[in-house]
């Protein structure tokens, strides 16, 4: 049964509670029509699911050969092919639509990626010239570097600032590419194939923090994701992303814009916390810290 939140015509619905014996973490999430795909950075593998979210397999496992990994840090569905990502070893692996490994590749840096069928789309998570030139790398299924945009502009050498304010996603509607900056709530626009910045939308000036000063050792402690973008996801000509803040009403949020980055609708979800949104068959589902699985149903 629905659980409705009558005053944003939000409705919930809890589909399934992962297994937490099979599911040990969740790095990233991917899906199609037919399964549910999580990444398990530490433990190597990835975990491929039903449409409701019970457990099928595990796919590819810890070592540094053909279909394996260091870690697994993002992946992408599209095109009956599954890509993994591998920070560590700073590797791409191409899986079939029956989980069979195809290949892999060597990438530049690290960051995180989008996959539209035909084309890798990665972020360069290090911003100091001395590493990368570009914030954004393009790849075809090859492994060969099809595109290099935007050089940085970054001259400073404090790398944990760097990738605090530089870690982000990508996702693609048409031609135009989106890049989140996930700290700064700060979104740009790009036209891929006249490879211009749009627009940016400062995003975050609605929601104040304070970013944390590094301590001695260069690190910071402390990541303020209660107000960062969690997950964000493209369909239909939309962006849907979810985030938490803490106030008056806590819990989780999603944000809907338009190619334009208009903002469609910003509305409150539920007191939990989710922290992953993905779509199959025309419906949308919430995965949230306790691991469960929910379908959101949002009124027209």
């Amino acid at each position: 049964m629905f659980q409705i939140n009558n005053l944003n015509c939000i409705q919930i619905k809890v589909i399934n509670e992962l297994d937490k014996n099979l599911i040990f973490e969740i790095s990233d999430v991917a899906s199609n029509n037919q399964n549910i795909f999580i990444a398990q950075r530490e433990t190597a593998n990835i975990v491929k699911l039903d449409s409701l979210g019970n457990f099928i397999k595990y796919i590819g496992n810890k070592g540094r050969g053909p279909g394996e990994f260091s870690r697994v840090n993002n992946i992408q569905v599209a095109n009956d092919k599954l890509i993994a990502q591998d920070n560590y070893l700073h590797k791409i692996s191409l899986f079939d639509f029956k989980d069979n490994y195809i290949s892999s590749f060597r990438i530049q840096t690290s960051g995180d990626i989008f996959f539209d069928g035909e084309l890798i789309f990665q972020k360069n998570l290090f911003s100091m010239k001395k590493l990368n030139k570009f914030k954004i790398y393009v790849y075809d299924l090859k492994g060969k570097i099809v595109n290099k945009m935007f050089r940085n502009d970054y001259v400073g050498k404090d790398i944990t600032k760097t990738i605090l304010y530089n870690s982000g996603r990508l996702v693609k509607i048409k031609q135009y590419l989106f890049g989140f900056k996930k700290f700064e709530r700060k979104i740009t626009k790009f036209d891929y194939k006249k490879r211009t910045k749009l627009k940016e939308l400062d995003w975050g000036n609605k929601l104040e923090i304070e970013i944390p000063e590094p301590s001695k050792d260069g690190t910071i402690s402390f990541f303020p994701e209660e107000v960062a973008f969690h997950d964000i996801i493209s369909k239909d000509n939309r962006i849907y992303c979810i985030y938490n803040k803490y106030d008056e009403k806590s819990g989780t949020y999603l944000v809907i814009f338009d190619e334009d980055l208009v903002t469609i609708s910003d509305r409150y979800i539920d007191e939990k916390v989710y922290t992953d949104i993905l779509s199959m068959n025309n419906k949308f589902y919430l995965i949230s810290e306790d691991y469960k699985l929910v379908e959101l149903h949002l009124d027209k």
